[in-house]
C-alpha cells in the first residue's frame, strides 16, 4: 500500500519534580506497583519485621537507581494503613508508606501515592456500616445501610474484601477523610511526595470503575445484576430524590465530595482522577443522555461512546468538567490505566487522549493541567504481551518481540505531542507528562540488556533504551534541557538491513518501472523510530535536485541510484531512476554502514497504477477547482462525488516515457503521453484530454466524465500500451 497516497510536491539539570512555584508535579517514567507486589518480590518466603523493610527499602533502591525511572507510583490499601480506628499513632501501621519514602529521598526521586479504599476499607469501619445485603433477599434492609456485596468484579484479584462501603456513605465518606488528613500530616511536607489519586467512590481500584452489568457478568450473591442492584440501593438510600433515580448522579455528587475534601486536606502537590475510558459506571440499560448544562467535555469525549455507555460518559466527563472548575493550593492531572497498542488514539471515549485534551485546555487554566497514563498489563510476561502490545486488538502480531510490544503502547502514549515521530505518531502539540510502567517489566529491562533477538523495526534496541529515551523525551517536552542519550544497553552489532519485498508504491503489483514510485519493505531499514518523508533541506541545486539519502538510507536499483521519499525502520519508498530497466533487477538498500542483500525485482518498461486516496479503493482526483473527488464520507466536508460530463484530473505513476526525456534526479518533469492511455469509469469510454507528467513520477489525466452514468461508486481503469492499472479502483459519481 503506497504510504503517501496523493502526494503534492510543495518545494524546520533533570529533575522528577518540576514547579510552578513550589507545586510538585510528576514528570518521567514511574514503576507503578502496590506494596503487595514488592513483598512478593522477596526471593522465598519473605521474612516479617525489620528483616522484611530493610528488604523493601533495598529493592526500592535498586529500582530508583536506574536513570530512566523519574519515581515509584505506589499502591496502598487503606485497611492495612489503618488496621485500628481513631487518630492515635496506634491505630496506623506507616512502616510500609515509610519505606518508599526512606528509598525515594535518598535516591532524590518522587512518589506518586495510590490509596485505595472501597473493598480496602478497614473491618473497624464496615463494622460500622449495616448490610444492604439483606434488601435483595426480603425486600428491606436497615435505613441507614451502607455496604453492599458483590462478585467477580473489575480487579477483583487486588482487593482485600468483596464488600464495599457504598459511595456516598457519609460515615465512610467522613472515615475516609480522616485518614486522608493523617495521610498529608504525616506525608504531606514531604518533597518526595509529587502525586496522591483522588479516590473514594470506587471499588477495587483508584479508578471511576464500579461493578456494572457490563464488567461483571458472574453471578451476584444478590440474584440480580449489578446495575440492578445499584438501581434498587439508590432507591432504598433516596426514596424521595427523583434526581438520583435510574442516574449516575448520586456517583457524580460522591466524586466532588471526594474532590472538595482532597484539595481542603493537601497542599503544593499534584491531585490525580482516573477516569479510564467512558464505561464502567451504570448505565440501567439506558441509551441516550442528556449532558449537564456544564459539562463541557460530553460533546467531544463522548462522540464515539457506544449508546449504552453514554450515560456513564457523560458522569464521567461531568466529574472532570467540575474539576476543571476547581481552584485549590495543588496542581490537578488526570491519567488513564488500561493502555494498550489498541487504545482509542482519538478522542471520543475518554481514555489517553481525553488525558490530552485536558492537558491542552484552551485558554489554558492558571495552572495547566498535567496527565499521564498506565500500561494495562505487563508486556514482558507472555499471558498479557499481546492483549498488551499488539495494535490490532482483535488478534496476535505474530513474531511480537516485548520491546516491540512496548514501542507500540508506547506509539498511543505519545501520539499528538511533540515526540511522536520516533513512536511512529503523529507529532501534535499535547503535552503529557508522566508514564506509569508495570514492575516486572521494568526488572526485565534491568536484566536484559539485549532483547531476544533484533526487531524489524527497532534492531537491538533494548527495553531498557526504550524507558530511557521516553523519560528523556517526557523531560524535554517540560522544557528541561537534556543530555544526549547514553548508547545502547545492547552492545551487538546492528543487524543488516533486509529486504522483503519491492512494489509499485500505489498498486502494490511486484513489478516496477522507470520514474515510477516504489515500496521496499523489509527490516532494520533506517533507524530506530527514524520515521519520515523528505523535506526542502534535503534537496540539493536549490532545491531541484530530489535526495538519494535520507539519514544515511540510500538505495539502488539495477547499481543506479534511486531517490529516497520516505524512510522507516520497515518501509522505504523511492523514485525509481529513469534509466531504462527490464527484467529481472537487483535492488539493494544501504544503512548504518551495511547494505542489505540484493533483492530480485521484476522490472518492464511500463507498471502503470492510480494514486489512491488513504490506500485505496478511491482514486487520486480533483475536481477543476482543485477539491478532491471521493464520497462525502471519504473525507468529510472536503470530498465531492464526480458529475457526469465534468472535466476532472486523476493522477497515477508508471506510464512510461512521455516526449521530453526525464532528466535523472531534476524535480522538472513534464512531457506529454502520446497517443493518450484509454481510461473507462464504470465500464464506458472516458475522453482523455490531456496525458502527461506534471511532477517527480506523476501523471496527470484530464478525462471528461461520461454520461449516462449511474449514481455511486465506479470501477476506473487506465490502459496503455497494452498494460492496466491495478484493479478494485473506484470514482464516486452523482448526477
Amino acid at each position: 500500500m503506497g504510504l503517501w497516497g496523493f502526494r503534492a510536491f510543495v518545494w524546520l539539570c533533570v529533575s522528577a519534580c518540576w514547579a510552578d512555584g513550589a507545586v510538585r508535579k510528576p514528570l518521567g517514567v514511574y514503576v507503578h506497583f502496590p506494596v503487595s507486589d514488592a513483598i512478593a518480590s522477596y526471593p522465598g518466603k519473605a521474612p516479617s519485621g525489620p528483616a522484611l523493610h530493610t528488604y523493601l527499602q533495598n529493592f526500592y533502591a535498586g529500582l530508583l537507581a536506574d536513570p530512566a525511572i523519574a519515581g515509584i507510583a505506589f499502591g496502598a490499601h487503606w485497611d492495612q494503613t489503618q488496621p485500628l480506628s481513631g487518630t492515635a499513632p496506634s491505630s496506623f501501621d506507616w512502616s510500609y508508606l515509610d519505606d518508599v519514602f526512606a528509598a525515594a529521598s535518598a535516591a532524590h526521586k518522587t512518589v506518586q501515592l495510590i490509596m485505595t479504599p472501597g473493598v480496602d476499607a478497614p473491618a473497624w469501619l464496615m463494622a460500622q456500616l449495616p448490610s444492604c445485603d439483606p434488601l435483595f433477599k426480603t425486600g428491606s434492609a436497615p435505613a441507614n445501610c451502607g455496604s453492599v456485596t458483590f462478585a467477580g468484579f473489575p480487579e477483583q484479584q487486588r482487593a482485600d474484601t468483596n464488600v464495599m462501603p457504598l459511595p456516598w456513605n457519609t460515615v465512610y465518606q467522613q472515615a475516609w477523610t480522616a485518614f486522608l488528613i493523617s495521610l498529608n500530616a504525616r506525608y504531606g511536607s514531604n518533597p518526595a511526595l509529587v502525586a496522591v489519586a483522588i479516590a473514594g467512590p470506587i471499588c477495587a481500584s483508584d479508578e471511576m470503575i464500579l461493578p456494572t452489568t457490563v464488567n461483571t457478568t458472574a453471578p451476584q450473591p444478590s440474584g440480580l445484576a449489578p446495575d440492578d442492584m445499584w438501581a434498587a440501593l439508590i432507591q432504598h438510600s433516596f426514596p424521595t430524590n427523583a434526581s438520583y433515580q435510574k442516574s449516575d448522579q448520586v456517583f457524580i455528587d460522591a466524586w466532588k465530595q471526594a474532590i472538595d475534601a482532597a484539595e481542603s486536606i493537601f497542599t503544593d502537590v499534584t491531585l490525580f482522577l482516573g477516569p479510564d475510558a467512558g464505561q464502567d459506571l451504570p448505565t440501567y440499560g439506558l441509551t441516550s443522555v442528556t449532558p449537564h448544562a456544564d459539562n463541557t467535555l460530553f460533546a467531544l469525549e463522548c462522540s464515539t461512546a457506544v449508546k449504552a455507555q453514554l450515560v456513564s460518559c457523560e458522569a464521567k466527563t461531568e466529574i472532570l468538567s467540575y474539576f476543571v472548575t476547581v481552584n485549590g493550593p495543588n496542581v490537578k492531572a488526570t491519567q488513564v490505566g488500561g493502555m494498550t497498542a489498541s487504545s482509542q488514539s482519538t478522542n471520543g471515549n475518554i481514555g489517553v487522549p481525553g488525558v490530552k485534551t485536558l492537558t491542552s485546555l484552551i485558554p489554558a487554566p492558571a495552572v495547566p493541567f498535567v496527565g499521564g497514563a498506565e500500561f494495562d498489563h505487563p508486556i514482558s510476561q507472555s499471558d498479557s504481551m499481546q492483549q498488551t502490545g499488539c495494535p490490532d486488538g482483535n488478534s496476535d502480531c505474530v513474531g511480537l518481540t516485548i520491546e516491540e510490544a512496548a514501542y507500540n503502547v508506547l506509539t498511543v502514549f505519545f501520539n499528538q505531542t511533540p515526540a511522536a515521530a520516533f513512536y511512529g505518531g503523529t507529532v501534535g502539540t499535547a503535552p503529557i507528562q508522566y508514564l506509569d510502567v508495570p514492575l516486572s517489566d521494568l526488572q526485565y529491562a534491568q536484566a536484559t540488556d539485549c532483547p531476544a533477538k533484533p526487531s524489524p523495526s527497532l534492531g537491538n534496541m533494548s527495553l531498557q533504551d526504550l524507558y530511557t529515551r521516553a523519560n528523556r523525551d517526557l523531560l524535554s517536552m517540560a522544557g528541561q534541557m537534556m543530555p544526549p542519550l547514553p548508547a545502547s544497553t545492547c552492545t551487538k552489532a546492528a543487524p543488516a538491513p533486509a529486504i522483503t519485498l519491492v512494489a509499485n508504491a500505489e498498486g502494490e503489483a511486484q513489478v516496477i518501472a522507470p520514474n515510477t514510485w516504489v515500496e521496499i519493505k523489509g527490516s532494520n531499514l533506517a533507524a530506530p523510530g527514524d520515521a519520515r518523508v523528505w523535506q526542502a533541506s534535503d534537496f540539493s541545486a536549490g532545491g531541484l535536485t530530489m535526495p538519494t539519502q535520507l539519514d544515511g538510507v540510500s538505495a539502488t536499483v539495477n547499481g543506479n541510484a534511486a531517490y529516497i521519499y520516505y524512510i522507516s525502520p520497515t518501509q522505504v519508498n523511492i523514485l525509481t531512476p529513469p534509466d531504462a530497466i527490464s527484467g529481472s533487477i537487483p535492488v539493494r538498500l544501504s544503512y548504518g554502514g551495511q547494505t542489505s542483500a540484493a533483492f530480485t525485482a521484476k522490472a518492464q518498461v511500463l507498471a502503470p497504477a492510480f494514486f489512491v486516496f488513504g490506500g485505496g479503493p478511491y482514486v487520486a482526483a480533483i475536481h477543476a477547482n482543485g477539491t478532491y473527488i471521493g464520497p462525502a464520507t471519504l473525507y468529510p466536508g472536503s470530498t465531492t462525488p464526480a458529475k457526469p460530463g465534468e472535466t476532472i484530473a486523476i493522477y497515477a505513476d508508471g506510464f512510461g516515457a512521455t516526449n521530453s526525456p526525464v532528466r535523472s534526479g531534476s524535480v522538472m518533469q513534464s512531457g506529454v503521453l502520446t497517443p493518450a492511455p484509454e481510461v473507462t469509469i464504470g465500464g464506458v469510454a472516458a475522453l482523455v484530454q490531456f496525458a502527461g507528467l506534471v511532477g517527480p513520477g506523476e501523471f496527470q489525466f484530464n478525462v471528461v466524465v461520461p454520461t449516462g452514468l449511474g449514481n455511486g461508486d465506479q470501477a476506473i481503469t487506465a490502459t496503455y500500451s497494452g498494460a492496466s492499472t491495478q484493479a478494485g479502483t473506484l470514482l464516486t459519481v452523482h448526477n
